[in-house]
C-alpha cells in the first residue's frame, strides 16, 4: 500500500513539474516576437527544469529546403560546425522535418539514420520533435543523452507538447514579423507610387519605376519594356546602368533573355546565375550579372510591358518575400504607365482633332480637287513631320493605282509610275483588301515594294465613298 501510494506521490510530482514547466515556457514564450529571444529561452527553460544538458533547435531555411541549428546547448563546437546545415530528410533531423513526426531513438549507434559525427559526439539516445503549426513546418527540437537513456512515455508526451508550445510561438512570431514587414512596405510602396503618381511624362515616370525597382531590392541595374503598337513587339524604353542601345532592342516571346520568358509566361522569372544561363542576352556579359528577376506589367489582364531587375553581386538573393514585394510593385507602376500612356494618348487625339479641323477649314477654302489634295497632303507633312504623303487613285478597268498627289518626294522619277492592284507594294495590297495596313519595318514587310531606300516604315489607308474602294492614302517615314 505504501509502495502504491508513493509512486502515485512520484507520479503526481512529475506531473505538476511537467505542467509547471508547460506553463513557464509558455509564459515565456508568448512574451517573445523574436525569433532568437524564442529559441534561445526555451532551450534555457527546458535545460532548467526538465535537466537535459544537450538540447537543440533547428530552424526551416524554405528557399534552400534546409534546416539551420539556429540554438543550441552543451553540443562541442565541432559537432555545430559539422551539423549546422542538414538537407530535408538528411539523418534524423532531416526525417522529422520531411515527415512532420517526432523520432525517439533510445540506441542511437544502431538507427539506420545515425551519422558518424554524432556518434563521435557520443550520442547514444535522441529525441527529434517536429516544431510546426497546423499548416506549416518551422524546425525541431533536438533532445540528446549521451549515456544510455530510455525514452518514457511521459518524456515523450512532455516533448511532443513543448514542440507544440513552439510550433504556435514561431507561427505567431512568423505572423508579427511579416506584418511588420508589410507594414514598413506598404508605406514605402504608398510614397513611391506617391511620387509617381504626380508626374505625366511617360520618360519620367519610367525613369523613376526602373530606379525605385532597383532600390527596393538593393540591386544595381534594370530595364523596362514596354508594347510598341507600331512595331507590334515589346521594345526596351528605358534602362537603368545598362547600355542605351537597350533602348528600342526588340523582344518577342521567343527573344533571348528573360524578357522573353516573362511575356510567355506572364508571371515572375528568376534566373539565379544569369551568366551561366542558356538564355541571357550574351551582349551583357561584361555586366557579370548573377541574379536577375523579371516581371510582368499587367494592367486589365493586358500584358503592356516587363520590368526585369539584376544584380551582380554573388551575395545577393532575391528571397520570395522579396520577389513578392517588387511584384505589388510592378501592379501598382503598371497601373502609373497605363495612366501616363492614357494621358498622353489623350493629347496626341486633341492634338489630331485640331489637325483635321484646321486641314477642314483650309480645304474649305477651295473648290479644285487637285488643289485640295495637294493642300491636304501638304498639311499632314508638315503636322506630323512624314518623309511623304501621297493620294493614289484607282483606275478599276485596268486594276491600277496610279499617282494623284505626292508631297515629299522626287516626283519626277513618279511620274507615271503605276501600281498594279494586289501585286505592286503595300498599296495594291491595300487596294485590294481595302483595310488599312501598317508596316513598322519596311525591311521585313513581305508587300513592301522598294521606291526609296530611305523609307524604314510606311502606312497605308483605303479611300472609299461607301464600299467602293476609289483610291490610297500612303504616308511613309525615314524612321522606324
Amino acid at each position: 500500500m505504501d509502495d502504491h501510494q508513493g509512486k502515485a506521490t512520484e507520479e503526481l510530482t512529475r506531473l505538476n513539474r511537467e505542467l509547471s514547466l508547460l506553463n513557464t515556457l509558455s509564459q515565456i514564450i508568448n512574451q517573445c516576437v523574436d525569433f532568437d529571444a524564442i529559441l534561445n529561452n526555451s532551450l534555457d527553460k527546458i535545460a532548467e527544469i526538465a535537466g537535459v544538458p544537450f538540447s537543440g533547435i533547428y530552424v526551416l531555411d524554405e528557399k534552400n529546403q534546409e534546416l539551420l541549428f539556429a540554438a543550441y546547448r552543451g553540443f562541442s563546437n565541432n559537432f555545430v560546425r559539422a551539423v549546422m546545415r542538414l538537407k530535408i530528410g538528411e539523418a534524423v533531423t532531416g526525417r522529422a522535418a520531411q515527415l512532420g513526426e517526432a523520432f525517439f531513438i533510445d540506441d542511437y549507434a544502431v538507427s539506420p539514420h545515425a551519422i558518424p559525427i554524432a556518434i563521435e559526439e557520443g550520442l547514444r539516445s535522441l529525441a527529434v520533435i517536429p516544431i510546426k503549426s497546423a499548416t506549416k513546418i518551422y524546425g525541431t527540437l533536438n533532445i540528446a543523452w549521451k549515456e544510455p537513456h530510455s525514452i518514457s512515455i511521459s518524456e515523450k508526451s512532455l516533448f511532443g507538447s513543448i514542440g507544440q508550445i513552439l510550433g504556435g510561438a514561431m507561427e505567431r512570431a512568423s505572423y508579427y514579423g511579416e506584418n511588420l514587414r508589410r507594414l514598413e512596405e506598404l508605406k514605402t510602396l504608398y510614397a513611391i507610387n506617391q511620387e509617381i503618381a504626380s508626374r505625366l511624362e511617360l520618360k519620367v515616370v519610367l525613369q523613376k519605376i526602373v530606379e525605385k525597382a532597383i532600390g527596393l531590392l538593393g540591386a544595381e541595374a534594370g530595364i523596362v519594356a514596354l508594347w510598341d503598337r507600331r512595331r507590334q513587339c515589346y521594345t526596351g524604353a528605358v534602362v537603368h546602368n545598362l547600355p542605351e542601345s537597350m533602348i528600342g532592342r526588340e523582344f518577342h516571346p521567343t527573344a533571348e533573355g528573360i524578357i522573353g520568358e516573362v511575356i510567355t509566361k506572364k508571371t515572375p522569372v528568376v534566373y539565379e546565375d544569369y551568366g551561366e544561363h542558356p538564355n541571357r542576352i550574351r551582349d551583357l556579359d561584361s555586366y557579370r550579372f548573377k541574379e536577375v528577376v523579371g516581371l510582368p506589367l499587367i494592367v486589365r489582364d493586358m500584358l503592356i510591358g516587363t520590368m526585369v531587375v539584376g544584380s551582380s553581386d554573388p551575395r545577393k538573393h532575391f528571397g520570395q518575400s522579396e520577389i513578392d514585394l517588387l511584384f505589388n510593385f510592378a501592379n501598382q507602376a503598371a497601373v502609373a504607365i497605363g495612366n501616363t500612356i492614357l494621358y498622353e494618348d489623350s493629347l496626341t487625339k486633341i492634338d489630331q482633332l485640331t489637325t483635321l479641323y484646321e486641314i477642314g477649314r483650309t480645304l474649305s477654302s477651295t473648290l479644285d480637287l487637285d488643289d485640295l489634295l495637294r493642300k491636304g497632303m501638304e498639311m499632314i507633312q508638315a503636322r506630323f513631320g512624314y518623309a511623304s504623303c501621297g493620294i493614289l487613285t484607282l483606275d478599276k478597268e485596268k486594276a491600277e493605282l496610279r499617282i494623284r498627289q505626292l508631297i515629299g518626294k522626287d516626283t519626277q522619277n513618279l511620274r507615271g509610275r503605276r501600281f498594279r492592284v494586289g501585286v505592286d507594294g503595300i498599296v495594291g495590297w491595300v487596294a485590294q483588301t481595302g483595310e488599312p495596313y501598317y508596316a513598322p519595318d519596311v525591311s521585313k514587310d513581305p508587300h513592301y515594294l522598294s521606291i526609296s531606300s530611305e523609307t524604314k516604315s510606311e502606312a497605308v489607308f483605303p479611300l472609299k465613298v461607301g464600299d467602293e474602294i476609289i483610291g490610297v492614302l500612303n504616308i511613309e517615314s525615314n524612321e522606324l
